[in-house]
């Protein structure tokens, strides 16, 4: 006997963590069920139900991350979750409208607001590095387009002078290469 309750494995004690709750309720359901005052003539009045769950995660230590996903501010246990849960009988409507709640325990958590912040500030140099090489290049391609205005109508009248155009071929290319960077990076912008 003793050597069976030995082999028994004891209940391994549950490790509080902080928690994510996730509300979904019926629009359709809130409509019917919500309690409204009888003089109501707001049509959305039972959006107020959301105000209600989110003050009552508050009080009850959460803190409203988006929508209706709110966190732990504090480990917990399934335990406390649930008698949390239960306590919210207070709202009777909630019952009737909800089509799902769900608890996940929230294990390490990290913001990638600096990392988007900080690809935004990236993006902004190159955006203004590749509009002053447009610019200088620009202004040498306006330079060029005078200069072989200039050689063509000289070439007409035989006085042709003999200058290199692979170096100006380049700059063209760098040029054109340099807009087409421009209109990736407006279109980058536009989506983000």
């Amino acid at each position: 006997m003793a050597e069976n309750r030995e082999n028994e494995q004891k209940p391994k004690k549950e490790r509080a963590t902080r928690k994510q709750i996730t509300f979904d309720l019926s629009d359709k359901k809130l409509k019917k069920f919500y309690p409204k005052p009888t003089l109501n003539l707001n049509p959305k009045y039972h959006n107020k139900a959301w105000g209600d769950i989110a003050r009552f995660m508050k009080k009850n230590g959460f803190e409203h991350r988006l929508r209706s996903v709110y966190a732990s501010l504090n480990p917990m246990t399934r335990a406390e979750v649930l008698v949390l849960i239960d306590s919210m009988e207070k709202m009777p409507w909630l019952n009737k409208c909800l089509d799902a709640i769900d608890v996940t325990n929230i294990g390490c958590q990290n913001s990638l607001k600096q990392a988007v912040e900080n690809s935004a500030i990236r993006l902004e140099a190159m955006e203004k590095e590749s509009e002053k090489k447009t610019e200088e290049i620009g202004d040498t391609m306006s330079g060029w387009k005078g200069k072989i205005e200039k050689e063509k109508s000289d070439s007409s009248t035989g006085k042709a002078e003999n200058r290199s155009r692979t170096q100006k071929e380049k700059q063209i290319d760098e040029y054109v290469l340099l807009k087409q960077e421009r209109v990736y990076l407006s279109c980058f912008n536009s989506t983000n």
